[in-house]
């Protein structure tokens, strides 16, 4: 399919559409568009289609709402037992805030729209057309800089970081590690449009917007999500090519990712940002001393921390809101203060959770991500298993749904990836199946 028919097929695919219908598609496409810049946008045109759908309120189809609606709800509910026994009340009100969105998104788009798989095709284009705009602006903002200080400008200073991770990005206000993660979805959508289309000039677009994403990915310098896509590219995405051409697709790759490596090593940031920087994050320090990569103290240090807490509270922990608090205590105590200057979480989902609820609280939330992983290889949706190994291994050394961009990247892939099954997607799935 043409990227003009796959635009065509989501808003006229269904006859009964009405015009109010096509409006808020399309500010469904105009919220996910603003994913990469500032809250206020996304804040803004969501309210703006939830004031439209109460609007149409007798054609809101309330009989949609199901177990599964609660299941994508999962998290935020979690959150709201734990408010129940928190001390920290102020912050837990504001963090149940910020999860609000994982209650809200389900709620709103089951009960306003009757999505399809095409018109859930089209939205992710538009989210990886603006995460291509948007890296085409940091480029040009790079130029520019390089251009307005010519006459000092070195490549050892640029190759030093000065243009990397959250130098890059800071033009637009995101975090490198959120967008890194919205750029690996975007190459997977693109990927699968190629590889599901015959259409010529579409796919040589959509393999433009590939390279840019990828030269994004190398300047956002996320470790989490590096890895992520080359086990997504290198392992999961050969299962859905079919097998004359698999072969052929594995040693391109397998070539491309040596290159990118080649170019990490000779990059000096890079370098020392995936072998030294990475090696003091999960070193522990010895005997109290300090390791000199960075000023923050090592992740596992914090982890140490989170873990000692862990121990006095297993079962239930401390409750929604308490573990920058309880994480405060360990570090004054240990003396770094570095981390409780700036209040740092645990940097780890998966004992943010154990901290916030206990070893119940782990054992629920693996179980709905266990949940949500059964729904995309039940369905063969590529595009859903990649979104949740990148959270898999982001959870590892972030917490993605502590933060309101990490929440809203959830949220709303999560529900829209969940609303296809099987006889929705016969393009993809079913001629590209695994075997």
């Amino acid at each position: 399919m043409s990227i003009i028919e796959l635009y065509k097929s989501a808003f006229y695919l269904n006859n009964s559409y009405t015009g109010l219908d096509r409006l808020k598609l399309l500010l469904l496409h105009a919220f996910v568009f603003c994913f990469p810049f500032d809250l206020f946008y996304t804040n803004i045109i969501l309210i703006t289609y939830m004031l439209i759908g109460l609007l149409d309120f007798k054609n809101l189809n309330f009989k949609a709402l199901n177990v599964k609606t609660i299941a994508l709800q999962g998290f935020f509910w979690l959150s709201i037992a734990g408010y129940a026994y928190c001390s920290q009340r102020h912050e837990a009100g504001l963090y149940l805030e910020r999860q609000l969105m994982i209650f809200l998104v389900p709620l709103v788009f089951t009960t306003t729209l009757n999505i399809k798989f095409s018109q859930i095709e089209s939205l992710l284009f538009t989210l990886a057309g603006s995460c291509v705009i948007s890296l085409l602006y940091l480029f040009t903002n790079v130029a520019l800089n390089i251009l307005e200080n010519f006459e000092s400008f070195s490549l050892s200073v640029a190759f030093s970081g000065a243009f990397f991770n959250h130098y890059f990005t800071t033009p637009i206000g995101i975090h490198a590690g959120y967008f890194s993660m919205y750029c690996v979805i975007s190459v997977c959508v693109l990927a699968k449009g190629i590889i599901s289309s015959g259409h010529f000039l579409s796919n040589t677009i959509r393999g433009g917007m590939i390279l840019i994403l990828g030269l994004g990915i190398f300047f956002l310098a996320s470790r989490n999500s590096t890895i992520s896509l080359v086990i997504i590219l290198l392992i999961v995405l050969p299962f859905f090519i079919s097998k004359q051409n698999r072969l052929n697709y594995i040693a391109i790759s397998a070539i491309s990712v040596f290159i990118v490596g080649l170019s990490i090593y000779f990059t000096p940031f890079l370098n020392e940002r995936f072998s030294s920087q990475l090696i003091s994050d999960i070193k522990p320090l010895s005997n109290g001393s300090e390791i000199n990569y960075n000023i923050i103290e090592p992740r596992i240090e914090r982890w140490k921390c989170a873990w000692h807490a862990i121990q006095q509270s297993p079962l239930f922990g401390y409750g929604t809101g308490d573990e920058v608090a309880v994480l405060q205590n360990e570090y004054n105590a240990r003396g770094m203060v570095i981390s409780s200057l700036y209040a740092l979480n645990a940097h780890n989902t998966y004992l943010s959770v154990l901290i916030k609820h206990g070893f119940v609280g782990l054992l629920a939330f693996l179980l709905l991500m266990v949940l949500y992983s059964s729904w995309a290889i039940k369905t063969k949706q590529f595009v859903y298993i990649a979104f949740l190994i990148v959270l898999w291994i982001g959870f590892y050394t972030e917490n993605i749904l502590d933060t309101n961009k990490g929440i809203l990247f959830f949220a709303v892939l999560n529900t829209l990836l969940s609303k296809t099954n099987l006889q929705d997607v016969p393009e993809f799935s079913r001629k590209n199946s695994p075997g």
